[in-house]
């Protein structure tokens, strides 16, 4: 590659490796054979992920952009989005439909579909969202922020949207991050 590998890791299904350097995205077969690289933009990357079935790669830059490609490198959208600094592994993440869950500005998350059309907003955190997080049988959707508090939507099926479930809070302390057990269940 063209520059120092920053970051790299397999795909949940280990069909592939992929991983950044300072200006591009990469991806490799797991025989190191190079599947595809592409440029990243012109600015720094934080945070990169490869959707569940391998088809898309998301990431975000330091100027707040989360953009997502097809494994080929083809853009299919960017937009701005907001996240604290000091947790950039949970500023999105992929269902296994492809939709994606992400912090966005004003104190909300959004779940996007993979073209970047705005399904549902979360917005009941009164402070800042720190970290997101969605089931893997896409029945729950986890924010935690600044607030002292964890929100848990479940998913309506008769309106198919997700409504509050439950609200944690935590006495003064600030929840920097989230994540669902294996089994869905915590």
């Amino acid at each position: 590659v063209s520059s120092s590998i920053i970051f790299a890791t397999c795909s949940k299904d280990n069909r592939f490796i992929y991983g950044y350097t300072r200006d591009s995205i990469f991806i490799w077969e797991t025989n190191g054979k190079l599947y595809k690289g592409f440029s990243s933009g012109n600015s720094f990357l934080i945070n990169i992920q490869m959707s569940g079935d391998g088809r898309y790669i998301g990431a975000v830059n330091t100027d707040s952009s989360l953009s997502v490609w097809d494994n080929l490198g083809h853009v299919g959208f960017s937009r701005k989005i907001g996240y604290n600094s000091v947790n950039r592994e949970q500023i999105f993440r992929f269902d296994n439909e492809n939709r994606i869950i992400v912090i966005s500005s004003d104190k909300k998350a959004e779940l996007l579909d993979i073209e970047g059309n705005l399904i549902q907003y979360f917005d009941k955190q009164i402070g800042d969202i720190n970290a997101v997080d969605i089931s893997s049988d896409k029945r729950f959707v986890v924010t935690a922020g600044s607030d002292s508090t964890v929100n848990i939507w479940y998913l309506n099926y008769e309106v198919q949207r997700f409504d509050l479930y439950n609200s944690i809070h935590f006495t003064d302390d600030t929840i920097w991050s989230v994540d669902f057990a294996p089994n869905n269940k915590y």
